[in-house]
Parts: C-alpha cells; structure tokens; sequence
C-alpha cells in the first residue's frame, strides 16, 4: 500500500510507477493543508499507462508525465572509470548550459550514476530523449544509461 493526500480539491497526487530504486509506501504531503489527509492507495490498482513508462533497463521513458518541470536528472550505469569530462561531451550535444555532478568512490571511480542539472524544463525533455537507451561513446560498456528525474515534484491529476 502507498500513501497519497488529498488536497480538499478534487485533485489527487499521484505515486511514483513501481520499482526496485524508491520504495513503493509514501507519504506525500500537500502544502495547501495544514494537516495532510492520508489515503491508502494499492499501487496495483493503478493504471497500466502510468507504470508501463518505467522500464528497469533504461529508466523511465521520456515521454512520462514525470518528467513535466523537472530540472534534474539521475543518471545510472555509468561506466565505473567514465570520467566527467565524457558525461559532458555526451550532454553538450544538448545544452552548453548544465551542471553535472558525479560522485567517486575513494579510489577516484565513477560510483556508476551522475546528476545533470539544467536551466529549463524544455531542455530537460530533450536531455532525457537524447540519453534514453543512449551509451558513453567513448566506452565499450553495453549496458544502456538509465534515467529518471532527481528532483521528482508529483503532479496533480483529475480524479
């Protein structure tokens, strides 16, 4: 069971698909309430369309809803001597306007995932269709690059 609140609108906010990286119980709180409303929701119930867009290979397809507003990315399976410099030249074919942070391990390699900050939704969207299924080019992995919104802000719909 996960958790949602219901803003006194007819509006509620919706979980994140299914998977093995966040857990599938939250909470999340409405900022409109002083005192958020929990509602159980099965997450089973949910519909296909919003799940069916997460896939454990590549991440969550670019063409979610998830990724309206988002500004920042987490990007896995980095290869583990990939150096930033790479993760930059792949990214400036996009955007010379980003922000990339990756994080190593005590003895200098990559710890397998990345963060990319950029200065606009719009520019986020096409980042994420360039990079889906996408590999580093200068290294021989075959494991594609999996991507989904770092800075996650769950979205209303109608109920």
């Amino acid at each position: 069971m996960a958790y949602i609140t219901m803003p006194p609108v007819s509006h509620a906010s919706v979980p994140l698909p299914s998977s093995k990286f966040w857990a599938s119980e939250q909470t999340i709180e409405s900022w409109d309430l002083k005192e958020p409303v929990k509602v159980n929701l099965d997450l089973r119930q949910l519909d296909q369309g919003l799940s069916s867009c997460w896939m454990d290979e590549y991440g969550l397809h670019p063409s979610s809803c998830f990724w309206q507003g988002v500004t920042k990315m987490m990007i896995r399976n980095v290869p583990a001597r990939c150096q930033q410099e790479e993760v930059d030249r792949l990214i400036q074919v996009i955007t010379p306007n980003f922000e990339t942070r990756m994080p190593r391990s005590s003895s200098c390699k990559c710890k397998g995932y990345a963060f990319v900050e950029v200065d606009s939704p719009a520019t986020m969207q096409l980042l994420a269709y360039f990079l889906w299924q996408a590999r580093v080019p200068t290294r021989q992995s075959n494991r594609p690059l999996k991507i989904h919104p770092a800075n996650l802000e769950v979205k209303s719909m109608s109920l």
